[in-house]
């Protein structure tokens, strides 16, 4: 199942910000992307947090997108950068990786193949995701060495202390015990040869992982200074570099067995609770073939109770799933061989039919434990049926596109094509040959093809709108609403007309891009049936809540419309006796009627001759 993530889109273009948003969550509708313009509202937006990847022009204005990542960087703000610029070169793209950007690409690629370019912003994030958790796993095992109850020894290749830990200074509770222990030699101790510990040092020297049962130990039989006490551990090789190597010895003071008995206990009951709470199946089978733990989602997902196999062979087990499988040789049964089984990580799908239809992930691999010793195999049951659903639904609906904008380009495009191509040709080669009558004919036959052209593209667009959205996003609309305002603001001031536009909103759900096409044409739709005869003309754009929906109203001053006309408003190609003194064919509300409809929103009108028109929108609200 993919993960949501939060794109930050930096550019000062405002087409290509529109064209990659367009483009991303068309590909990909997990993805949320934020847009930005320069370098400082970038900052300002990584600042208040939320985002997992930048994708970032390279030229932004004075400034470059490296500039961006060096300041982001500064402020404590590692986001991955992916960076895509117009003008790529083998040097720009070698500075940027020295940068520590984590991907490069242009434009022309990024637009021409937005699978390519969701893939890359996917890869940076899952990289960072990575290398975060790499980090995080350092400072907690570090962590959990510097406070570990156990007390810990580290010899070198010659058996003396090199490193120990706090936990072992507490036990000493004699400061000058702890110089004196630098020259400690536990291979030279004879208690420990006494007690047949220094055997089990030389295995783990050798390369295994040895435990070592509990042992007296009185340290003022070798100079140091403490009560005598009864100790317990393992012991283990640790390889640094190919000729470096370590001892590690863990201890702990088992005179208190009962409480040495609790702690364990506790420890073993936390990486129980979180495996059973980790909401995947999980089968860990030893190196003898045997089942030695399994989580209770074995049952949710196959309906076996999995206790009952615990200390048995996984063969037994494998049966009882495989009967849930709708292929019965979708279970591998697990070999017992260690060599067959041990060699690599790899996956498998699967379709389970019972107690409950689901589509699984099974992730399979070895288990080592220190000094590379193959412990057994263990296997993760991860359910991908919302995705595997979801997949389905979206390679129906692109086929269903697919096919109705090939029969539309074959059935309209070709035919038209060749009718405007020898219109034009005839124009060329006969036309000053033709009196002004005639001319005029093959000028109307031009301006046909052309607008026959426009209806073919306007019933792509409208075929491409009905699509429904396969999952809305929650989003403040106020940025959406501000750039379909820039973009119009030109025609706004030719036709003499005040865009009026809120500060806030609600949140709503919604397709960033289609929403962007709802504002657009309402907006459009008021400055285009502006009032040439009153004095002030505006168009008032605003947002309030309604329960459980986020009610987006467009209303304007305008011409108005017939009530005859209101009935037939969304209908493609319908225009009112008020829009036949304006150019257009009928398209615009059509198509917002069918924007909205995709986004599960409802589209209501109210208008009068001579009064105005008040559009509203009725989205989902994100907090309903």
């Amino acid at each position: 199942m993919s993960k949501t993530l939060c794109v930050l889109l930096v550019d000062d273009q405002v087409d290509h910000r529109l064209l990659l948003s367009a483009n991303l969550q068309d590909q990909d509708p997990e993805l949320r992307v934020d847009e930005a313009q320069g370098v400082d509202e970038a900052r300002e937006r990584l600042r208040a947090g939320g985002i997992d990847v930048v994708l970032c022009d390279f030229w932004l204005g004075g400034e470059t997108g490296l500039d961006l990542l060096r300041r982001a960087r500064d402020e404590g703000c590692p986001v991955p950068f992916v960076l895509v610029t117009n003008h790529g070169s083998e040097e720009l793209a070698r500075q940027s990786f020295m940068e520590g950007v984590a991907d490069y690409t242009t434009k022309e690629v990024a637009l021409r193949n937005p699978a390519d370019l969701v893939r890359r912003i996917r890869r940076a994030a899952d990289k960072a995701r990575l290398a975060e958790e790499r980090h995080r796993a350092e400072v907690l095992l570090e962590s959990f060495l510097a406070n570990n109850p156990f007390a810990i020894l580290i010899l070198d290749e010659a058996g003396r202390p090199v490193r120990w830990n706090r936990a072992l200074e507490r036990m000493e509770a004699q400061p000058g015990n702890l110089k004196r222990f630098q020259e400690y030699r536990p291979f030279e101790d004879p208690q420990l040869q006494e007690a047949g510990v220094i055997a089990l040092l030389e295995r783990a020297r050798a390369g295994e992982w040895v435990e070592l049962p509990p042992f007296p130990w009185d340290p003022a039989r070798v100079g140091l200074e403490g009560p005598a006490r009864i100790l317990s551990g393992v012991a283990f090789p640790a390889t640094v570099g190919p000729d470096e190597s370590y001892l590690c010895v863990m201890i702990q003071d088992v005179t208190q067995a009962e409480t040495a008995r609790r702690e364990r206990d506790e420890y073993a009951a936390v990486l129980a609770s979180l495996l059973n709470a980790s909401p995947a199946g999980i089968v860990f089978v030893d190196v003898e073939g045997r089942v030695r733990f399994a989580n209770r989602w074995i049952e949710t997902f196959f309906g076996v109770d999995p206790r009952q196999f615990v200390g048995r062979a996984y063969a037994e087990l494998a049966r009882e799933m495989t009967v849930a499988l709708a292929d019965p040789a979708g279970l591998l049964e697990h070999p017992a061989d260690p060599e067959a089984c041990a060699v690599e990580t790899w996956e498998q799908t699967m379709e389970v039919r019972h107690p409950q239809p689901r589509h699984l992930m099974r992730v399979v691999g070895p288990v080592r434990g220190p000094g590379g010793r193959y412990l057994g195999c263990i296997e993760v049951y991860i359910d991908e049926t919302g995705a595997v659903e979801r997949q389905r639904l979206l390679e129906e609906s692109n086929r269903e596109l697919d096919a109705f904008a090939s029969r539309l380009a074959h059935d309209l495009k070709t035919p038209l094509v060749s009718l405007k191509g020898f219109a034009d040709l005839l124009t060329r080669t006969a036309g000053p040959d033709l009196d002004e009558r005639n001319r005029m004919f093959l000028e109307r036959i031009r301006t046909s093809a052309d607008l026959l052209n426009e209806m073919v593209d306007g019933l792509r667009e409208l075929s491409q709108a009905s699509r429904p959205v396969a999952e809305l996003h929650e989003m403040d609309p106020i940025p959406v609403v501000r750039l379909a305002a820039e973009n119009l603001a030109e025609r706004a001031v030719q036709a003499g007309v005040k865009l009026e536009l809120p500060s806030d909103a609600p949140r709503l759900l919604c397709a960033r891009a289609k929403l962007f096409q709802i504002v657009q044409n309402l907006l459009s739709n008021g400055i285009r049936y502006a009032d040439p005869s009153k004095d002030d003309r505006w168009v008032r754009l605003e947002f309030r809540h309604a329960n459980d929906r986020v009610v987006l109203r467009v209303s304007d001053n305008g011409l108005g419309i017939e009530p005859e006309d209101l009935p037939h408003l969304f209908e493609p190609f319908r225009r009112g006796k008020a829009a036949a003194r304006t150019p257009g064919m009928g398209l615009g509300l059509a198509l917002t009627h069918r924007l909205a409809q995709a986004c599960g929103a409802r589209v209501e009108v109210r208008s009068a001759p001579g009064l105005g028109t008040a559009f509203e929108v009725w989205f989902q609200s994100a907090r309903g």
